[in-house]
């Protein structure tokens, strides 16, 4: 497991993560399914060392997996449901904690902090994919798993690469600015969350777009955390500890009779009197 900000608790959380993958992958074993397709393969000769490298590789991997203009209101649903990739929310504390892994049994899994909004999410989310992806030009081996800064540089400059795409943030930006060429911090909002992303995420993409200087952005941003204080965003419901697909794949390996109504309300963190709920049921045509 590839830890950026290790939680506390890690070992226990750490295990936790590898069991849920495993039953994952079990699930995919006893309903016969694999993912649709790969993850893009990196070019022989693409190193992704440098921020040039890595925006490049953005917008390569958006263009493949087909995001659109807007790559995080399908970011995750693409990465689970075509690319087989398996996410886990857990608790992971207050810090600003995410972690992926790689396996030769259970393949590409993602672990997210439950308590962080769906913004924050979409960030880590792609993010994660980057490390993912640079796995084997990192040399991420059992045992050998600690990003070094500039790996983690890079792969926060891949994810706001990826969710922010160039031409569809200027032309939501252009759309709202006035004759002055002046845009309001609500303005910017509404374009944050067009993209579903924060909107200090929103001005970092702008720094880069417009060359700003880092003292000027560094001020914008200090504007925005004390407008997004008074004005809060209202954020989705926290998601589940089970994945949609995963549970998907529960419920019809148990109506199979794969697995015994005990072990499919073990998978599925249930009672036995609730995992009766999901058998088939005969339907009456008259």
């Amino acid at each position: 497991v590839l830890w950026r900000n290790k939680p506390e608790n890690e070992k226990e959380i750490q295990a936790e993560f590898l069991q849920l993958c495993c039953q994952y992958k079990q699930l995919e074993l006893w309903a016969n399914e694999r993912p649709n397709r790969p993850l893009p393969d990196l070019d022989e000769h693409e190193n992704v060392l440098e921020y040039k490298e890595a925006s490049i590789l953005s917008n390569r991997v958006r263009d493949v997996m087909g995001l659109g203009k807007y790559p995080g209101k399908s970011l995750q649903v693409t990465l689970e449901e075509v690319y087989g990739i398996k996410v886990f929310h857990l608790d992971l504390g207050d810090l600003g904690t995410a972690a992926c892994a790689k396996s030769p049994f259970f393949g590409n899994a993602i672990l997210l902090n439950v308590r962080c909004s769906q913004w924050r999410r979409n960030h880590d989310l792609a993010h994660e994919l980057f490390h993912l992806l640079t796995w084997e030009r990192y040399q991420h081996q059992s045992g050998i798993c600690e990003p070094d800064q500039q790996e983690e540089k890079l792969a926060t400059c891949f994810a706001g690469n990826l969710l922010l795409p160039y031409e569809s943030v200027l032309e939501s930006i252009y759309k709202l600015t006035d004759k002055e060429k002046k845009i309001t911090l609500s303005q910017l909002d509404s374009v944050a969350r067009q993209f579903d992303v924060s909107l200090e995420s929103l001005l970092w993409r702008m720094h880069f777009l417009f060359y700003w200087k880092e003292e000027q952005t560094r001020g914008y941003i200090e504007e925005a955390k004390e407008y997004v204080r008074q004005t809060q965003r209202i954020d989705s419901p926290r998601p589940s500890l089970y994945p949609e697909r995963y549970r998907a794949l529960a419920i019809r390996v148990f109506r199979k009779g794969e697995i015994s109504m005990r072990r499919f309300a073990q998978l599925m963190g249930i009672s036995r009197k609730e995992a009766e709920q999901y058998m088939d049921r005969d339907v009456d045509h008259e």
